[in-house]
């Protein structure tokens, strides 16, 4: 089933063509400025859409679960990126972010298991909860020197991450943020980065060597977690506690320092190192 949409049309509605099962093609035309919540969701056969310079905003669901979706190429205009606006397109490999985008909501990408890679805008200030996360061959991610925070769950999953370098604009890197990138080898985080939230990097278990950065203020619950291949890390000067389990099962760990300003070291912290 293709659909033509005739160039008089504005706005397609919240649900327009939900669940149609049957639709594998749909043009957008210019004069399309709107496009409703879940207007796409569940069409399950759709393989090509073009969408037309006019759109500046990608609506919560439009395209979620459009599991035959492999590229899609978003209009210039496009300035934001809404609630889980392509999560569960399982096969989808490409898409471009245009260089205007300033928010990439939650769930925006969750699920795409395909994804290879993605360069996030200047402009762009989180990475926001769950936006990558379970997006299994995503292999890299350029991030924009305007990031301030990366929120929970961000990247979750990403096994096939290999390489992130984290901007100097960084503050803040939420729970869970890269649990389970068993591809990652090794990372330094900028010196403005002052939180790290709990098990923001457990069981990254390829990861050999992490920097942290001095403003960190403590060593969070698990966050090292089951990273086995660890051999090196260095522990801030400042920080004054390091949480339960932080380290649990870093069995390649050979040394570590632990600054004098520390005054807990909580239950099972170093247990099977």
């Amino acid at each position: 089933l293709n659909i033509w949409i005739p160039d008089g049309l504005t706005e397609i509605g919240n649900y327009s063509f939900e669940d149609c099962s049957s639709l594998t093609e749909i043009s957008i035309p210019a004069n399309v400025k709107k496009l409703g919540y879940a207007a796409f969701r569940g069409c399950s056969s759709l393989a090509n859409i073009r969408i037309t310079v006019g759109i500046d905003m990608i609506n919560g669901e439009t395209f979620r679960d459009c599991r035959n979706l492999t590229e899609i190429i978003l209009p210039k205009s496009v300035r934001n990126i809404g609630y889980a606006a392509f999560s569960d397109c399982s096969q989808l490999k490409n898409i471009n972010i245009p260089e205007i985008v300033i928010i990439i909501d939650k769930y925006a990408f969750n699920n795409c298991h395909k994804l290879l890679r993605i360069t996030i805008p200047n402009g762009v200030e989180k990475i926001q909860y769950a936006t990558f996360s379970g997006c299994n061959d995503l292999v890299s991610i350029d991030l924009p020197d305007s990031l301030v925070s990366i929120d929970d769950y961000a990247f979750y999953g990403c096994r096939s991450l290999t390489q992130v370098s984290i901007p100097e604009s960084v503050t803040s890197i939420g729970s869970y943020a890269f649990y389970s990138c068993q591809g990652l080898t090794s990372l330094i985080l900028p010196d403005g980065v002052k939180s790290i939230g709990e098990r923001a990097f457990r069981s990254c278990q390829g990861l050999t060597s992490i920097y942290l950065p001095e403003k960190l203020e403590a060593i969070a619950l698990e966050i090292f977690y089951d990273c086995r291949s660890l051999t090196n890390i260095n522990l801030p000067s400042g920080i004054d506690s390091i949480g339960m389990r932080a380290f649990y099962n870093c069995r390649s760990l050979t040394s570590i320092v632990i600054p004098e300003t520390v005054t807990n070291i909580n239950s099972s912290t170093f247990s099977k190192c």
